[in-house]
């Protein structure tokens, strides 16, 4: 549905894949997707997943190689920022570390993620 007065486009069961000129790849799956019209930011609501892994892990630095997973409700993305953030539960996963919170803010050019409220963590650690 394209929303003329709001100039915004809205996708139910969203599908998305983009390939950053860093190697990395990055999935969107949704119930329903929101889309502004300078093409800028992207609401994904009801069962959003992000997904971002490299294409080739061989090619990456380290500590990039482990696909990095983002599940909610809502996940608020703005392209042009590289940034995920969520005002609702959010739940990150990377390898066996988990991380759960009442929100989200993630900034994807500094690698940083804040979470906020109710935060609870598993990480796993290396065995010998």
């Amino acid at each position: 549905n394209h929303y003329p007065n709001r100039d915004e486009l809205e996708v139910f069961k969203i599908k998305a894949k983009t390939i950053s000129p860093e190697g990395f790849m990055t999935h969107g799956t949704a119930e329903k997707a929101i889309h502004n019209s300078v093409s800028n930011e992207v609401k994904l609501i009801g069962k959003a997943l992000i997904t971002r892994e490299p294409v080739d892990p061989n090619k990456v630095a380290n500590g990039k190689k482990t696909p990095v997973y983002f599940t909610g409700e809502y996940l608020n993305i703005q392209t042009d920022q590289e940034k995920i953030s969520s005002n609702m539960p959010i739940n990150v996963k990377q390898g066996n570390n988990q991380f759960t919170a009442n929100n989200l803010n993630y900034d994807n050019k500094t690698g940083v993620i804040n979470l906020g409220n109710g935060v609870r963590v598993t990480l796993a650690g290396k065995t010998k």
